[in-house]
Order: structure tokens, then C-alpha cells, then sequence
């Protein structure tokens, strides 16, 4: 999600070769999936594999597209390189903050549907079953996401999936009257899906555990839920 994205070999390069010099820790790089990560036109996957790119991601959103998704799983399939998928259908979000639910109507904030994010689970878990393709399913956040990734792996699927800490410690329950701290993509879910993550990680159905950090500044989160911008500091 860095402004340019790192869609290019160029783009790539620069970084490897300021870590080489600069850093004091390997680096390892992912890709955006498309071109200035506008879901239009495919990166080049193959220079830049060859570029050392580890694997390839839209970062916060999904290829909407699931025909490019397709062709860029096809090539990846090929090449042994994981896609890593934030899944959510940006038509179903329809201006939402936080979980669809009765928490949400009770704070009068618009919700967010949890079939936004199984929707895209579903079809990316269907095209990786096709293709062949390696997929990472991150910050799972849904007891329909667990359910959809365990019935995938018992039909072969290569798919792997994470949770964060504050999918499996926090509910929307627990959320402070219009706190945006506590707002976050995909947001907190029920009491019932943070069972479904704990029993998850229990059952070796989630195979990590991901921060997902996201900080943002304390003006912005003083905004409120309806103005600040998703995202919670998960490295505390």
C-alpha cells in the first residue's frame, strides 16, 4: 500500500537494493497483483518473481475481477509463489464501519456485512482449487471464512489462513460508544466469530497468527467511526 505501489521491477529493485546497504534484517518483498493496484491490467509476475518478489497481494482490498484473479493465479500456480488475499467485495460494504449487527444499530453506525468478506473467501478459494495456485487467506475474521477454508483444504486446496489478535480478543461488543480505535477492516465481528477464531487456532485450521498493525495518528482516530480511517495498532 505504499505511495507508488510496488507493482515494477524498478520499484522492486530499489528497495532490495537500499535494504542490502541499509538494513539489518533480510527484507522480502510482495507485489501488487495489478498495476498501480487498480484491479485493471496484471503486474508482470514473472520478471518479477525473477526480481526476488516472494509473493503478490492488492494489500487492503480484493481484485474485483475474478477473471484477472484467474489469470494471475495461473501464473503464479506455475512459478510456486502464494497470492495473499484480503477478502471483501467492496460492492457489499456499501459505506459500512464496523460489523453488521445489533451493536452496529444500537450506535446507529452503518454496518458492514460479514458475506463481504465470505463472498470473496468462497471465489478465491474456488479459483485456487482450480488453478492450482497457492492462496493465503489474511486476517480471517468470520466463523463462514473458517468454514469455507476447511472445506476447501478437505478438497485439496492449497490454501493456508490467518487471524489477528484483536479478531480473537475483541468482539464489537466490546466497543466504546463511537471509539474509533477500535475500528478496523475487516472490522470486529461477534462473540460467535471470536469463538470461531479461537477454535480455529485451536484445531490448526488457522495455520498463523498476524498483527495486521495498521497505526494511524490520534487526530485522525478522534475523528470518529464515521470519519477516521480503518485500522488498528497491533504490535502493542
Amino acid at each position: 500500500n505504499t505511495h507508488p505501489p510496488m507493482d515494477s521491477v524498478s520499484r522492486i529493485s530499489y528497495v532490495t537494493n537500499k535494504a542490502r546497504t541499509d538494513a539489518h534484517i533480510k527484507i522480502y518483498q510482495a507485489s501488487a497483483i495489478t498495476k498501480n493496484m487498480s484491479g485493471e491490467e496484471l503486474v508482470d509476475i514473472g520478471a518479477l518473481v525473477q526480481s526476488g518478489v516472494r509473493a503478490f497481494s492488492e494489500d487492503g482490498k480484493s481484485v474485483m475481477s475474478a477473471g484477472l484473479l484467474r489469470a494471475a493465479m495461473q501464473k503464479t500456480a506455475k512459478l510456486g509463489v502464494p497470492i495473499m488475499a484480503h477478502c471483501e467485495d467492496i460492492t457489499m460494504v456499501r459505506g459500512g464501519v464496523m460489523n453488521d449487527d445489533e451493536n452496529a444499530k444500537k450506535m446507529g453506525l452503518p454496518g458492514i456485512t460479514p458475506a463481504a468478506e465470505e463472498v470473496i473467501a468462497a471465489r478465491d478459494c474456488v479459483l485456487a482449487h482450480e488453478t492450482g495456485a497457492q492462496l493465503h487467506l489474511c486476517h480471517c475474521s468470520t466463523k463462514g471464512t473458517i468454514e469455507i477454508l476447511q472445506a476447501a483444504r478437505n478438497l485439496g486446496t492449497h490454501v493456508t489462513g490467518e487471524v489477528c489478535p484483536h479478531h480473537f480478543l475483541l468482539s464489537s461488543s466490546d466497543i466504546p460508544c463511537d471509539d474509533a480505535d477500535y475500528k478496523v477492516n475487516p472490522p470486529l465481528r461477534t462473540i460467535e466469530d471470536v469463538e470461531a477464531m479461537k477454535n480455529a487456532i485451536k484445531d490448526g485450521i488457522i495455520d498463523c497468527i498476524s498483527t495486521d498493525h495498521a497505526p494511524h495518528s490520534m487526530d485522525e482516530k478522534e475523528r470518529g467511526f464515521l470519519s477516521a480511517p480503518f485500522g488498528i495498532s497491533g504490535l502493542e
